[in-house]
């Protein structure tokens, strides 16, 4: 309801005087703070400490923002976005961007979030450094990695990480220019076209499995042990 509500409001903004649409925003959308928006994919909820829409662009803005979904979370300073549809649609997030997963959770500066029919299906965060960590009760098989860059495709549930990327899975560590790892596989993908010309390096710890070091290799011609 309050999604039908609100998309109505910012059709019907356009023909009104810029300062009357503004006042009609804000003492519209005090409903907005807190809504459920419900879709086919289960209720995607929503809060935030108060809500700005600016008439011209039709964009919203909202502090302290706080999206979940069932087993998705998204936190941050400020949340951007046209209108609160998540059919297919893309929200920006600024400052202290937390994100959770099923698979894990990221840390960000910054964040790009697609929505494609009410569910998430891509991240890109962005950080001095952004950073992901796998969910895994076993420490030999749980992954953690920083970069400056990071895309975090849901569909084929990969990580990629690009510009100092660094990335652990269990003791072993992986450094390059871009590092994938394939959730599902377990995998740890470094591919030669994406080094721009600098070596991968991999830190074997003694007394740990290299499963998944060599793994990596076999697949991946681009890395070598320094």
């Amino acid at each position: 309801m309050a999604n039908f509500w609100l998309k109505k409001l910012m059709s019907d903004l356009a023909p009104l005087p810029a300062t009357c649409a503004v006042v009609l925003a804000l003492l519209t959308c005090h409903s907005v703070h807190s809504a459920e928006l419900k879709s086919t994919a289960g209720e995607i909820h929503l809060e935030s400490a108060g809500t700005e829409v600016d008439a011209i662009t039709k964009q919203i803005k909202l502090p302290k923002v706080r999206i979940w979904q069932t087993g998705y979370e998204i936190q941050a300073d400020m949340g951007l976005a046209k209108g609160l549809n998540f059919d297919d649609s893309e929200w920006t997030f600024a400052g202290n961007v937390r994100i959770s997963t099923p698979q894990g959770s990221s840390t960000a500066d910054s964040a790009t979030v697609n929505f494609v029919q009410n569910r998430i299906t891509e991240l890109h965060i962005t950080g001095q450094p952004a950073t992901f960590e796998q969910n895994n009760a076993n420490p030999q098989l749980k992954a953690q990695g920083r970069a400056e860059l990071i895309d975090y495709f849901l569909q084929n549930n990969s990580v990629r990480l690009r510009i100092n990327a660094w990335i652990r899975y269990g003791q072993n560590e992986f450094k390059g220019r871009a590092v994938v790892y394939d959730i599902n596989n377990q995998r740890v993908l470094a591919s030669p076209d994406e080094q721009q010309g600098e070596r991968v390096h991999i830190t074997i710890t003694p007394g740990t499995s290299a499963a998944s070091s060599s793994t990596a290799s076999k697949n991946n011609p681009g890395l070598r042990q320094p």
